[in-house]
């Protein structure tokens, strides 16, 4: 009986872990891991691209609502940005 529980345990925590793994390294975020890298290279257009990217694959899942919000802003802020450019 002990052997039975400490096997369930043990695949539980199996499963648990990998559902860490896979949220760590989902579409989204490595989107927006992409997207700030071109942000601070001055790759404006490139970054709007990715964010926008990450957007609709965080809409499809509907979990992250920060990241959500930290995209919309990075977003907005990146149009603000782009329309400056082209003012100059």
């Amino acid at each position: 009986m002990f052997i039975l529980i400490a096997i369930i345990v043990l695949f539980i925590a199996l499963l648990v872990t990998l559902r860490f793994i896979y949220e760590k390294q989902s579409v989204p975020s490595i989107s927006f891991s992409i997207a700030l890298e071109n942000e601070n290279n001055g790759n404006y257009e490139v970054a709007l691209n990715n964010y926008e990217i990450a957007l609709t694959e965080v809409k499809k899942t509907n979990r992250n609502k920060e990241l959500r919000i930290k995209i919309l802003e990075k977003i907005k802020v990146l149009h603000t940005v782009i329309n400056y450019e082209k003012g100059i």
